[in-house]
């Protein structure tokens, strides 16, 4: 990245779902205009299923359209409470 960055951007954020409730959702995406370089995007989101009481299904992504960024994540997990 560079030594002088200045980036700004306008995006949108969407949640459905509380700790409550069996599904939640949570996304968000975001364009950017960056000195010096191109504008980019970033996409962002978590899912999160409950199966029973005690265990969640999980997962998410953040993805940067950016050149020479190295920080995409794909992420899938099970969660178990102890009581």
């Amino acid at each position: 990245m560079g030594k002088e960055r200045l980036f700004g951007g306008v995006g949108l954020h969407l949640k459905v779902g509380d700790e409550k409730s069996k599904l939640r959702l949570n996304t968000s995406m975001a364009y950017f205009l960056d000195k010096g370089q191109s504008s980019f995007q970033r996409y962002e989101g978590t899912i999160s299923y409950s199966l029973t009481d005690y265990t969640r299904l999980n997962g998410g992504f953040e993805i940067f359209t950016i050149d020479n960024f190295y920080a995409n994540v794909f992420h899938l997990g099970f969660m178990y409470k102890f009581k």
